[in-house]
């Protein structure tokens, strides 16, 4: 779908940077790190959860290594299946970051 924002993901899927809180190192590869989360939906109502964030590393923001990374959550929220994560949301104030759900024991 192409949605008013210019690169496809849907309007309901932006968290603020606020709402997250990295708790956890896991991993670094080549253009990001990955991090244990908390993503709080709603403080009022208690309502939070753990997800992966995907977080591009700060020397890779530039236009084309960002166009990539979101067009991965493009693809990711079209497709359903048991074995691969689904979308939680994305972060677009400052370094871009894909929280994605979180599956306990998978690294």
């Amino acid at each position: 779908p192409a949605y008013p924002n210019g690169h496809g993901t849907s309007p309901e899927l932006k968290i603020f940077r606020s709402s997250v809180v990295f708790d956890t190192f896991l991993k670094s590869g080549s253009i990001g790190i990955t991090y244990l989360a908390t993503y709080t939906r709603d403080a009022a109502l208690n309502q939070r959860s753990t997800v992966f964030a995907k977080t591009l590393k700060e020397e890779m923001c530039n236009r084309d290594t960002v166009t990539a990374f979101l067009r991965e959550a493009v693809i990711l929220e079209l497709v359903a299946h048991p074995n691969i994560l689904s979308v939680t949301g994305i972060v677009e104030e400052g370094i871009t970051n894909l929280l994605l759900q979180y599956i306990p024991n998978m690294k």
